[in-house]
């Protein structure tokens, strides 16, 4: 009779035992599932956001340009097109300012560091250069030699761009 509760117990223990191991063996699985998933929706979001830069950049360089010569025009006491606008700058919501705006928040949204530092020195040097087209006396052939430096660094950035963005599809 003894050897029978003692039968009974291991078998119950050694079924028990099997249970928790069939357990952990489904939450490992079901964990694993939710992790990929999550990977899977965070790249997706990755992708779409340099598909929606990648077609923003050529409206972000008109941008910079009409905005860069309204303030010149401006600076220079010709009409600029943007009457007042050209004055208070980043904080009128015209449409050259909501596309550079909304190009540097989809620059942040990046996770390639090498990609986002990049676009981020491009969008820098614009600034510069639209600053210092403004502050200073400079030369048409300088503005244009400045843009002829801009179209190379954009250049450089959309190949970059296409070389990440090729990895997401």
């Amino acid at each position: 009779m003894l050897a029978v509760v003692i039968g009974g117990a291991l078998t119950f223990a050694g079924g028990a035992f099997v249970e928790v191991l069939r357990n952990r063996s489904s939450t490992s699985r079901e964990k694993t599932a939710r992790e990929d998933a999550r990977k899977d929706r965070l790249d997706e979001i990755q992708r779409a956001t340099l598909l929606e830069l990648q077609d923003q950049l050529p409206d972000w360089i008109e941008a910079v340009s009409k905005r860069a010569a309204a303030r010149r025009a401006m600076a220079r006491g010709e009409p600029s097109g943007h009457p007042g606008k050209a004055l208070v700058g980043a904080l009128v919501m015209d449409p050259e300012g909501r596309t550079i705006r909304h190009s540097r928040i989809l620059t942040e949204r990046i996770r390639d560091d090498a990609l986002r530092v990049e676009l981020v020195a491009l969008q820098e040097t614009a600034t510069g250069d639209e600053t210092r087209w403004v502050i200073q006396a400079v030369t048409e052939e300088d503005i244009i030699a400045d843009f002829r430096d801009l179209s190379i660094a954009w250049g450089k950035a959309q190949s970059h761009l296409g070389v990440v963005l090729r990895s997401f599809l």
